[in-house]
């Protein structure tokens, strides 16, 4: 009798009190957001880009239980902070963000900040940003921190005034309408230039970093040590899967390059095949 008394007082502690390891959620949920070729978005509706499968790569090896959750980037800071995702992939580490996150140690990319402007404009220096209204994403690395565009231009007491969207894709909207005369981009999203026919990169460079994954400090360092040590013997191998995704997704920069080249001398192109018409 007694038995079964202990034996019932046992399993009403659990029923009141259930076992927090017993009813976990295992599924890692990882934020992402638009920044092609890197991360996105795609036709269908699921996360895609390079560094999307190289995660992917760890989280099967590893038997990972993941969900990928897309939102902006303002929205994905917000949601790691408040614990409501466990992940966020495609993010520059910083003093400040230190401080409360944690991040895996090799850069799954390394990019920087440039700035493209609508074709009215000439940008050479950063001292022709003098009076120009710029666009950026919010809370944009390559415009918000200590090494971004916004500081600089503070440092040389520049008249700029600028204006926050909440992706990239409508920062190169607002540029080709002329509601802003220059945005803060990087230096993969640049390619999306070529989109547009009136807006043009510009040689400024600022803000070189890593592109990292970044987790609640103290809390699921585990993905971020496998992350590190499977790109630890990816990148340190040519025929590895880091390097053949790398050949898949930017292969598209050597395209865009050859556009480039023509967008700047499309002049001297059409006159050389006008002279080539004549002389045929």
């Amino acid at each position: 009798m007694k038995k079964n008394i202990l034996t019932f007082l046992i399993l009403l502690i659990f029923i009141i009190f259930p076992s927090p390891i017993s009813f976990a959620d295992d599924k890692l949920i990882i934020g992402y957001y638009d920044d092609y070729p890197l991360i996105f978005r795609d036709e269908s509706g699921n996360p895609s880009g390079f560094s999307i499968d190289l995660m992917n790569e760890v989280l099967k090896k590893e038997n990972y239980e993941f969900e990928y959750v897309y939102g902006t980037w303002t929205e994905m800071m917000e949601w790691l902070a408040n614990d409501e995702i466990d992940v966020v992939i495609d993010i520059l580490k910083n003093e400040r963000r230190d401080e409360f996150y944690d991040f895996n140690e090799i850069p799954f990319f390394m990019s920087w900040g440039t700035v493209c402007v609508n074709n009215k404009y000439k940008v050479e220096s950063i001292f022709d940003l003098e009076g120009l209204k710029i666009g950026y994403m919010d809370s944009d690395y390559y415009a918000v921190e200590k090494t971004g565009i916004i500081d600089k231009t503070d440092e040389f007491f520049l008249d700029v005034e600028y204006v926050s969207y909440d992706t990239y894709a409508a920062v190169f909207k607002a540029v080709s309408k002329n509601e802003v005369n220059a945005g803060i981009i990087n230096r993969l999203t640049v390619n999306q230039i070529y989109e547009h026919n009136n807006i043009k990169e510009t040689p400024l460079m600022f803000a070189a970093s890593g592109i990292r994954i970044a987790v609640l400090e103290g809390e699921n360092k585990q993905i971020i040590e496998d992350i590190d040590k499977y790109l630890s013997v990816w990148q340190s191998n040519k025929g590895s899967i880091y390097y053949e995704l790398y050949d898949y997704w930017f292969a598209y920069l050597a395209k865009n390059n050859l556009k480039a080249m023509y967008y700047e001398n499309k002049l001297k192109i059409i006159l050389v095949l006008f002279a080539i018409g004549l002389i045929v």
